[in-house]
């Protein structure tokens, strides 16, 4: 459900130092932005792409060259097609925001991560509570759709931690019709840099022998992540049952905010309302 979109990059920088994050950040690809949005414009092909997705780790990272991209977009051949993207709450600011709704852009990832300040800060994610919904709102008002990427069962996740950020990512993606965006569990993928320390490894057993598959859990939450996994896998089946086509990455997401309330006994309904809803949106993942 992607193949109509144009992929483009304009950098691979990103300033956040997420120990768990193994994105390339290797700078600007393109030195001057009219070089970028001149390269963009010529890979368009008006009758086949209907969207374009910038895949920088980070659209603030350049504060001032994205503030210029934007200017140039909106003015280009390619102003009127639907833009994603991806950003940081830290490097976001209200103009560019407004400059990134002024060029086409009708949605942007947030690394949210969690609702919660604690496990935010452990992650690496040093804003407040009032930056992230300040940039959620923002985004809204700009005419930008925000996605909120959540990491839930985290090491450093708690129970209180864990339904407060399920409660909160059920009234943004219902009353507010954000995207979600979830991973369960802290991945540790080859190449991930150093950790802080008393993180141990959850193996999995593979075709190559066992390998790293996540951080562990935080304690409160182990058993709930490792139930979620094979109780979400049969509400994903079930599902994809009922309504005999495949399940866009959107909608699972929300899928597994579902499973885990209906295992720590939290309201699910906001969820599997939103799930019906958006099952019938088209989703363009980057």
């Amino acid at each position: 459900y992607t193949s109509r979109t144009q992929f483009h990059k304009f950098s691979n920088a990103c300033p956040e130092g997420c120990f768990w994050c193994v994105s390339p950040k290797d700078g600007i690809v393109w030195k001057h932005p009219e070089d970028a949005v001149a390269a963009l414009v010529a890979g368009h092909r008006g009758a086949w792409h209907d969207s374009i997705a910038i895949v920088d780790n980070n659209l603030a990272a350049h504060y001032g060259y994205m503030r210029e991209t934007c200017e140039l977009l909106s003015r280009s051949a390619v102003a009127h097609v639907p833009k994603h993207g991806k950003a940081t709450v830290t490097g976001m600011r209200p103009e560019l925001i407004h400059a990134l709704g002024e060029a086409g852009f009708v949605r942007i990832a947030y690394g949210i991560e969690s609702f919660d300040g604690n496990v935010r800060a452990q992650l690496g994610k040093v804003y407040s509570d009032e930056d992230a919904t300040a940039c959620l709102e923002h985004s809204l008002g700009a005419g930008i759709r925000p996605e909120i990427n959540l990491i839930l069962c985290s090491p450093f996740e708690t129970l209180a931690s864990l339904k407060y950020t399920l409660e909160q990512a059920a009234l943004w993606s219902g009353e507010r019709d954000c995207w979600i965006a979830v991973v369960l569990g802290l991945y540790c993928t080859v190449g991930t840099g150093t950790h802080p320390p008393g993180l141990s490894i959850v193996t999995r057993k593979g075709s190559q022998g066992e390998h790293p598959w996540i951080f562990a859990p935080g304690a409160e939450v182990s058993d709930i992540f490792f139930e979620s996994i094979s109780r979400y896998n049969a509400d994903l089946l079930s599902l994809r049952e009922r309504v005999n086509a495949p399940i866009p990455h959107h909608v699972k997401s929300l899928l597994k905010c579902a499973t885990l309330s209906h295992i720590i006994g939290t309201d699910a309904s906001a969820f599997e309302r939103t799930i019906e809803r958006q099952l019938k949106q088209p989703y363009v993942h980057i």
